[in-house]
Formats: structure tokens, sequence, C-alpha cells
């Protein structure tokens, strides 16, 4: 009789992303990475406007891990 075993690894995140303010996003962050962090979270496609608030920069929402 033959077994074949098959193992699998597999990686799951334990933090999920949220929408935050980039005006939340500048008082987590030092002036310099939050303004970085927005534009890197524009270039990726990971934003929307608040649909409260549309088309204001301000309101702009990135989607980002919570801050520790």
């Amino acid at each position: 009789m033959e077994f074949e075993r098959r193992a699998e690894n597999r990686a799951t995140s334990t933090r999920k992303r949220t929408g935050m303010k980039s005006r939340d996003i500048y008082k987590a962050y030092p002036r310099e990475k939050a303004a970085s962090l927005i534009r890197k979270l524009r270039d990726r496609g990971l934003w929307y406007y608040d649909p409260d608030f549309d088309k204001d920069e301000e309101d702009l929402m990135g989607l980002t891990y919570q801050p520790t």
C-alpha cells in the first residue's frame, strides 16, 4: 500500500485594511511619512472618496492597516 502526503503552507493575514481619512493619517504619522503613504495608496488604487464628502481631498479615504 502506498500513501501520498501533501503539505500545504498558506499565510493568512491577521491585520485587515480599513478606510482611514487622509487627515487622520497625518495625525497618526509624521508629516513626510504620511504624505508618502497617501501617495503610495493613490498610486496603488487603494483609496476612495468618502461618500458623504464627494471629491474632498481632506476626506479622501485610504485603505491602510491601522497603526499600532
